[in-house]
């Protein structure tokens, strides 16, 4: 069985969309929680969206639309977020769980979760994550993927907790994921708060994999499959142009 997260709680504070909730605003002409709902709808038995900050709005965009919704009181980070939905997910390592972001997920391509869905269950991970290169990886702002001598994952730093060196990296984290439901039942709860931000990070999972002997994999694609995340309005007329010249070029 695979379930769906969608993590769409936050307030979104920079977005300054009064009252609406981030993922319910609109790039050519449909909601992005709509976007995110669809594209995993289709690999989905069971889809999850966490829900928390203006909660009615996002509600709103997905009455025609089976998911079952679980509560985030407080913004306490991604991991908090994705415990929230635990106890809809039943325990099992057969059972796999895509976890994504309501508003980031609007420029995958339905082949290429496929793939990454395929990926995972060839390599045999208990973690997958996407990953993308960015020249620029500061002006991202996403978690840097951190890997051994070997080419091996072995975590993903946020850039807030960043060394120098770390920041130069430009393999970043795009925040989407499969993981084994088993392992996310078992580890989710032993995250502990950055001490920069005092939040819970989904992206600890992956050092508590490997330091518990669990694999983990990333599968890396173009940035065009990943774009913007929306987080400014500035972002949401970038994620909007992206789209629809992506939409173009396909025709």
């Amino acid at each position: 069985m695979i379930y769906a997260v969608i993590l769409a709680g936050g307030k979104g504070t920079r977005m300054n969309s009064n009252n609406i909730n981030k993922v319910a605003l609109k790039i050519d002409g449909k909601p992005l929680i709509v976007y995110a709902v669809e594209k995993v709808t289709e690999f989905a038995d069971k889809v999850i969206v966490v829900i928390g900050a203006y909660a009615d709005s996002v509600k709103q965009c997905l009455t025609n639309f089976q998911v079952e919704y679980a509560y985030q009181d407080q913004q306490l980070g991604t991991a908090d977020a994705v415990a929230r939905a635990l106890s809809l997910i039943k325990n099992s390592s057969d059972n796999l769980v895509l976890i994504g972001y309501g508003d980031h997920m609007m420029h995958y391509k339905n082949s290429t979760i496929k793939q990454l869905i395929d990926y995972h269950k060839t390599r045999d991970a208990d973690l997958t994550l996407v990953s993308v290169f960015f020249d620029d990886p500061n002006l991202l702002a996403w978690g840097r993927v951190v890997k051994n001598k070997q080419g091996k994952i072995i975590a993903i730093v946020e850039q807030k907790d960043a060394t120098e060196e770390e920041l130069k990296i430009k393999e970043l984290n795009a925040g989407f994921y499969v993981v084994r439901a088993s392992f996310l039942k078992k580890f989710l709860p032993q995250i502990t708060p950055s001490p920069a931000t005092g939040e819970y990070y989904l992206t600890d999972l992956v050092k508590l994999a490997v330091e518990n002997g669990y694999k983990v994999e990333n599968y890396t694609v173009d940035f065009a499959e990943v774009g913007y995340g929306v987080n400014t309005p500035q972002q949401l007329k970038l994620a909007e142009q992206m789209l629809i010249k992506s939409k173009q070029d396909s025709n």
